[in-house]
Formats: C-alpha cells, structure tokens, sequence
C-alpha cells in the first residue's frame, strides 16, 4: 500500500494534507467517516474531482459507483456505504500513512503533522432554519468580556485524539457554570466517552478517529438531557460578541488555514499557508471578545483569534442552553 501511495503522489501536483480523517489533494478532497461505515468526499473543482476518484480506485477494492457534483463551498457528499472489504482497505490505508513521507509540488513532509495538536471538526450541513439566535439589549452594546479569566483548563485529550468538539462542549460548560457561581470541571475520561457515543471511536483504533459534526453532537446532547436547546449563531464578528456576551461562551468551528499551525493559540491571519481548512477543521468556544479579539480555549489552554482570522476561517457557532438551570 505505501509504494502504491508513493507512486500516486510523484503523479500529481499539489499537497497532501491529513487530519483527523481527512484526505485532501489538490483542489480536491476524500473523507473516511470509518466509524460510521460510511465514505464521503467532495471536489472544489472538476481537477480536484478527477484526483479524488482516481484515489478512491487506489486504495478501495470496490469503487463508488455514484460520482459526486463539484461543489464549490467543500461541503461533502455521501457515497457510498462501506462493504468489508473496503473497510479494511480504508483501515490499512489509515495506518499506513503514518510511515509515507510524500514529496509533492515542493511540499515536503510526514503525515499526520507534528505540531503536537490534533484538529476533529467536520463541518454541519448548511440549514438556515438552524439561525434562531437573537441577541439581548445589553448585548447589542458589545461590552468587553473575559468569562474565562482566572479559569485552567486541560486539553482534554485533544493533543492525541481529534475531539475538540467534544472538548469545546466541555470547555464552553466549564466557563458558562463559573459565570453562574458554580464549578464544573471536565474529566478526560467524561470527554473521551462523550467523543466514543457520538462517533463511534474506539481508544486505540486510529481508524475510528474521524472527528465530529457540530451539529450531530449538540442533537446527542439535547436528546440525552444534557442541553434543552441549541441555537446556530450568524458568523460575522458582531454577533458573535453579543452571543459571547449573551451566553458566556459561543461553541465554534474553524477551517484553519495550515499557516495557523505555528500560531499556536494566538490566531491572526497568517502571512504564508493562507487556504482555510489547509490544516483542518477545528472546534473551539469563544470565551471573551473585544473590539478586536476574541478569547478562545483549545488544547488546554487560552488564546486570543483576531476579528480578521475569525472572519476568513470560521464556519459555523453556536449556543446552547444548559439542563441544569443554576448554569
């Protein structure tokens, strides 16, 4: 398998780019969603759609047999659903990529990256039914707010495993109970359960480690009693300050730019490895806003996202409403 992957990268121009499940070459990209056994993938463009099916036939004994559209905005269409043997192929083409060192287009590298810091959001569909949040008087003036300060946090096992939405949700709990007077404080073993219910993942098998769909995980909370509603927040910076303001902390997903992986967790808009979602997609909540930035957690720590990298990467954010009425 790894000659067979060798060989098809020395054949296109472009990059590889790997995290949390997700295949992108080119101008194209695949997506293994393993736990679900279930295949999707989308192209921007007809020569990312050409580069996609052509690795689809590499690596899966049965290809698809639905081609997708070309769809611009990267949203993913299901293909097909995986029989036996294409599972295992998919799983010995996961374990595989560890050991490729790829050399496409001058792009040079090992898979998965090494910053230390693993990703996991899959963006939500797109439904405007979903924008349901509206902001408060008090919230329409845009105060400054810092609802973590004088929090510490634990990355919740998001340095290993890609479950920062599950991470963000536990996060975003921890800050929203402090402002109510209460202490909540989020346990590893709490959050990689969460992560396993909603997924499918399963501790020790990479395979299963595809990450989450917002949207997905707060229909879990809420059907489970955890939430009892969720609200989809417009992206422009405006109101998500009410919305931080309104809620304590706005859950949030990101297509981070492969720029931002030097950053750490101080986010402006990078100079060079500008493509959103180059890195990957990530979830963090929004803790804190200013005129200019925004407080964030991730990775157990907290950071500041300036207003011009949240209006070039995020995706989508959202609030939620606690069961537990003293939160």
């Amino acid at each position: 398998m790894i000659a067979r992957l060798r060989a098809f990268f020395r054949t296109r121009t472009g990059r590889l780019v790997l995290h949390d499940g997700t295949v992108a070459l080119g101008v194209g990209y695949a997506a293994w969603e393993a736990a679900g056994h279930s295949l999707t993938w989308a192209a921007t463009s007809a020569a990312g759609l050409v580069a996609a099916k052509a690795f689809l036939r590499l690596i899966l004994p049965v290809p698809p047999a639905v081609t997708p559209s070309i769809r611009p905005d990267l949203a993913r269409n299901v293909v097909t659903t995986l029989d036996e043997g294409n599972q295992k192929a998919v799983d010995q083409f996961l374990g595989s990529l560890s050991q490729l060192t790829i050399q496409t287009a001058g792009v040079r590298g090992r898979l998965p990256a090494t910053s230390g810091r693993k990703l996991g959001h899959l963006p939500s569909p797109r439904d405007d039914r979903d924008y349901a949040y509206k902001p408060s008087a008090a919230a329409r003036r845009l105060p400054t707010v810092h609802n973590a300060s004088g929090l510490t946090f634990d990355a919740l096992g998001n340095l290993q495993v890609g479950d920062c939405a599950e991470a963000g949700e536990e996060h975003a709990r921890q800050v929203i109970a402090h402002l109510a007077g209460r202490t909540y404080t989020p346990t590893l073993d709490g959050t990689i359960a969460l992560y396993s219910a909603i997924t499918g993942y399963r501790p020790g098998v990479p395979s299963t480690d595809n990450g989450t769909v917002l949207r997905q995980m707060l229909a879990y909370l809420k059907r489970n009693g955890v939430i009892t509603e969720y609200q989809a927040v417009p992206t422009d910076t405006t109101s998500l300050r009410a919305a931080v303001v309104d809620h304590g902390a706005v859950i949030c997903g990101f297509a981070l730019p492969a720029g931002a992986e030097a950053e750490g967790v101080n986010w402006r808009v990078p100079r060079s490895g500008r493509a959103a979602g180059s890195w990957g997609g990530h979830c963090v909540p929004l803790v804190g806003a200013t005129s200019q930035l925004f407080d964030f957690i991730s990775w157990g720590e907290l950071g500041t996202v300036s207003h011009g990298f949240v209006n070039d990467y995020i995706d989508e954010a959202w609030v939620v409403t606690y069961a537990d009425t003293s939160l």
